[in-house]
């Protein structure tokens, strides 16, 4: 083989070589990721799924939070509870079922395919036509239970601002197909109307809370609230009745008076006021009035600075107690108590939430935190702050002993005065003690009766993660029982005004 031939061959290898690095070094592809659009898509297939879930549980506030014009949904809500009644309701709510079919997104919009069951509500109305109209509200709700079921396909329409949402049209497109049957007029029949004189119905309240323009339930309102709404619920139901009820202010004035009508087996009253203006800070109570005019339920609600954070809404028994180490009810606490333990119990169940609480003094100075974890659902709380080996607490105006007053003639004039006794006539009443003929001597004692002193109290602040307010409670601290005791040092026979005194 000649030079050159070997030369060639030798580049020919480089190339091979230079080839296969070359092909190794390639780029690899790019991983895939799912893109805004596949994203957007499975957040409005959960945002169906949501809508359908809170339509069965027949919870307004929720399904308002996930279409546009959440106040108009709670209206439409509130306006159907009225006229059928809450229960006829939720039973047209657990017949909703849905399939989607197809969803398309964009970043901003979307469209969701899908297949809705329900009620078929012209079968309701053909039922109530033969019948001239249900005899009540109990008869119509059999009506829809026994009614078949429909599937209706429809395009629902979402846009994005901060959270997917049902657009405007495609809310009352919904809400018609599912419920409309049920403004029909003829649905119930109407009640003959007399003349007579309006007759106590003696209604009773199982359960009244407040609500915001959502209807959640809220723990309080802000100054510029827009709308102040109590919902009242009551063992029976009524029809054609109507209901007075005034909103008014810690003075009694009225601040708005209306009425809400019960119109057929209805079980629940809504107390609703949208002020002109903003309510001065402080408690505002509704009254209710039966169709006689007596008062039959009252309840409370606070109006905070609207810089406030609003407590959380809860409602506390009177079964709520302090308890001593044994767990036994007190009223208050000795100074050296070795727990303070409060037992909260709530109208209503919750779970899953931490709970931050507080023990504070007089000027919100902090004595002792904590922090509980409500996991299972329950009514029940507790609040503990062991106190085992603790200095004493203080409390306010605990006087001094009196075998302290001759070891320490400097603080004489004012340990005297707190013993309610000036020097000369504590002497006085010495050295004449074990006289048999007392001479009566003219008023010339300086001796002041002591006003009871203020009690002392402990607060116990309780708050959501949120910071919410959860619970404040207070309970009085007084001096510890061994303190109790008076010292015979002075005197072997106190006098009576000393042992009040004391005991004060």
């Amino acid at each position: 083989m000649s030079r050159a031939d070997s030369k060639i061959i030798s580049i020919c290898c480089v190339i091979v070589i230079l080839s296969g690095v070359s092909g190794g070094c390639r780029r690899r592809p790019a991983e895939t990721t799912p893109d805004a659009s596949s994203v957007a898509v499975q957040k409005i297939r959960n945002t169906v799924d949501d809508l359908f879930a809170y339509f069965k549980m027949a919870r307004a506030d929720k399904v308002g939070a996930v279409c546009e014009g959440s106040d108009a949904v709670a209206e439409y809500f509130e306006s159907l509870s009225e006229e059928i009644g809450a229960t006829t309701l939720e039973t047209v709510c657990k017949r909703t079922g849905v399939e989607i079919l197809d969803v398309t997104a964009d970043a901003e919009t979307g469209r969701a395919d899908v297949r809705v069951t329900c009620a078929d509500g012209a079968a309701v109305i053909a039922e109530a036509s033969e019948k001239s109209g249900f005899a009540d509200a109990r008869e119509l709700r059999a009506a829809i239970e026994s009614a078949p079921s429909v599937e209706r396909e429809m395009s629902l329409s979402f846009l994005y601002s901060d959270s997917w949402k049902l657009d405007k049209a495609s809310t009352e497109m919904l809400l018609h197909e599912v419920f409309g049957f049920l403004k029909y007029d003829g649905l119930i029949a109407p009640t003959q109307e007399t003349s007579h004189e309006p007759k106590r119905l003696d209604i009773s309240v199982f359960d009244s809370y407040w609500v915001n323009t959502s209807g959640s339930e809220v723990g309080g309102y802000h100054s510029t609230t827009e709308k102040v709404c109590l919902y009242v619920y009551t063992w029976n139901t009524y029809s054609n009745v109507d209901i007075g009820y005034e909103f008014t202010d810690a003075s009694g004035q009225v601040l708005y008076t209306n009425s809400f009508s019960m119109k057929n087996n209805t079980d629940w009253i809504a107390c609703s006021w949208k002020p002109s203006s903003s309510i001065p800070v402080g408690e505002i109570y509704c009254n209710l009035y039966e169709p006689t005019g007596e008062l039959f339920h009252t309840s409370t609600v606070r109006i905070f600075p609207d810089d406030a954070i609003l407590p959380f809404p809860v409602t506390w028994l009177d079964t709520s107690f302090w308890a001593d180490a044994t767990g036994a009810k007190v009223d208050f606490y000795p100074a050296d108590t070795p727990v303070l333990e409060y037992h909260a119990q709530s109208l209503r169940f919750y779970k899953d939430m931490d709970l931050f609480y507080r023990f504070v003094d007089e000027e919100g100075n902090l004595l002792y935190e904590g922090k509980i974890y409500v996991g299972d659902s329950t009514d029940a709380f507790v609040f503990t702050w062991n106190r085992e080996g603790l200095d004493p607490l203080p409390v306010k105006g605990v006087e001094a002993d009196p075998s302290d007053i001759s070891d320490a003639p400097d603080a004489g004039a004012e340990k005297q005065e707190s013993s309610a006794a000036s020097t000369t006539d504590a002497v006085s009443t010495t050295e004449n003690s074990s006289s048999t003929d007392l001479e009566p001597r003219e008023n010339t004692d300086t001796t002041e009766t002591l006003e009871p002193q203020e009690p002392t109290f402990v607060f116990l602040e309780v708050t959501t993660t949120s910071g919410q307010p959860f619970l404040d409670v207070q309970i009085e601290i007084r001096e510890a029982s061994g303190e109790d005791v008076p010292d015979e040092s002075l005197d072997s026979q106190p006098s009576e005004q000393d042992s009040k005194t004391r005991e004060t």
